[in-house]
């Protein structure tokens, strides 16, 4: 199949599951060389390299700029696909049995941030993550990453984690996002302080291409090593309530898939199937 991407969807439009689904069987499809149609395998099989990368990217970007479209309800296989409304099930029959509440869902789908998060540009300047836009430059992992989709779910009947600043301001995130940390035995690798929830989350994901190498490590209730703008700090996350409607935001990266976040090293939408994060050796922003 073909598609045109927007950075903007009809709003008056109802996304089907389906839509992903294909969507993500074009970059499976691309990214694993299986031929397409004969006019459209033209095109992929003409691409290489860079070309071949900027269709990957933009198949990826259009993913999550659907998903980003109803993700802000539970996407559970027997519950609504229309969060505004919270009415329009997957069949007729469901409809008896959806009993989403949209801003109070178990199965959201992203750990995001809560609004004005410093997230630092390449240029060392910062922007507030709601104005970040497609596009855009920011510091990871790697160096510098580029900003290809954004996400807006509802908090739902999640936790905010807050992490003592360690620029301006503390950190406020959903409980279930990745960073990058240090364990005691001096590994570098993601951690997260709800494991559990990120586990929900991945495996009620559309289009997850997570971390299929390893996991991250449980970090909760305990002090841990956190990669941060000037190296590490030792800190310890604490655990706060909000309300359901509470809108956060994340970025989805490429590169090394992580960016800054008020001073901490983050998670962008992780994956780890063209990244090796075994060969990061942090040391502070440069």
């Amino acid at each position: 199949m073909a598609f045109t991407f927007t950075n903007t969807i009809n709003p008056g439009v109802i996304i089907k599951v389906k839509d992903i689904s294909e969507l993500q069987t074009d970059y499976t499809t691309v990214q694993n060389g299986v031929t397409f149609s004969p006019a459209y395998n033209a095109t992929i099989t003409a691409a290489s390299g860079n070309a071949k990368s900027s269709i990957l990217t933009q198949l990826r970007a259009a993913i999550n700029g659907i998903e980003s479209k109803f993700n802000n309800n539970c996407n559970c296989s027997n519950c609504c696909q229309t969060c505004q409304s919270c009415q329009a099930c997957q069949t007729q029959s469901q409809c008896s049995q959806c009993a989403c509440n949209c801003t109070d869902c178990a199965c959201s789908t992203d750990s995001c941030f809560k609004l004005d998060t410093r997230v630092t540009m390449v240029d060392g300047t910062f922007k507030a993550i709601q104005n970040v836009e497609i596009g855009d430059k920011v510091i990871g992992l790697n160096g510098i990453n580029t900003v290809i989709s954004l996400k807006r779910p509802m908090l739902g009947n999640r936790k905010f984690i807050q992490l003592e600043a360690v620029t301006n301001d503390d950190l406020f995130v959903i409980e279930s996002h990745n960073f990058w940390i240090k364990t005691n035995k001096g590994i570098e690798c993601f951690g997260n302080n709800n494991l559990n929830g990120y586990f929900i989350e991945k495996s009620s994901s559309l289009d997850y291409l997570g971390l299929t190498k390893t996991n991250p490590v449980d970090i909760s209730n305990q002090e841990v090593l956190y990669a941060t703008e000037g190296g590490w700090h030792l800190r310890k996350a604490q655990f706060i309530d909000g309300t359901p409607d509470i809108e956060t935001y994340q970025l989805v990266v490429d590169g090394s898939h992580t960016f800054i976040a008020n001073g901490y090293v983050v998670g962008g939408d992780i994956r780890d199937d063209d990244f090796d994060y075994t060969k990061v050796n942090w040391k502070g922003r440069e």
